[in-house]
């Protein structure tokens, strides 16, 4: 049996989903062939440091994309080839896209809406200004979590209200 095939073997004993299965076989193959075919028993935390690092630099991948291989790579070391993987050294890592707020404070609210134009500008500013007036109206303090703006559906989704 070979190394894919031991691999598939264990995945579906341990109960891991096909989806991930087929992916963590698609990464260990991609893995081998950049190491020009070459056995991974024969290969440790360099090569795989190295592999990762190619994967952030030059194939662009997201930070989830890359911790995916990553976790098929250890996958195939620890529970196939039964070799305890060290430190990888250096991993240059793929760059996580930068979160945005979730809670926006009413100065920072001010300028989206400022910075808004046309009639887009003038109805979220109007609905906005019409959310203040009914959470002091109604004594009520109004967390706004997130608010969709699907401007091209003319639809707005707040949560928190009905």
């Amino acid at each position: 049996m070979n190394l894919l095939e031991q691999t598939s073997e264990v995945m579906r004993k341990k109960h891991y989903s096909i989806r991930t299965e087929q992916s963590y076989i698609e990464w260990i193959k991609r893995f081998v062939l950049f190491h020009n075919k070459k056995h991974p028993k024969y290969m440790g935390e360099k090569e795989i440091s190295q592999y990762l690092s190619y994967l952030a630099t030059n194939q662009k991948v997201s930070a989830s994309t890359q911790n995916q291989a990553l976790n098929a790579i250890v996958f195939l070391y620890k529970h196939i080839l039964q070799i305890e993987l060290g430190d990888f050294g250096h991993i240059q890592r793929a760059k996580k896209p930068e979160k945005l707020p979730t809670v926006l404070t009413k100065a920072e609210v001010s300028r989206v809406l400022s910075a808004m134009s046309g009639t887009y500008g003038s109805y979220y500013s109007k609905l906005y200004l019409e959310i203040q007036i009914m959470s002091q109206r109604d004594n009520i303090s109004v967390e706004i979590n997130i608010i969709q703006i699907m401007s091209q559906r003319d639809n707005i989704s707040v949560n928190g209200f009905p």
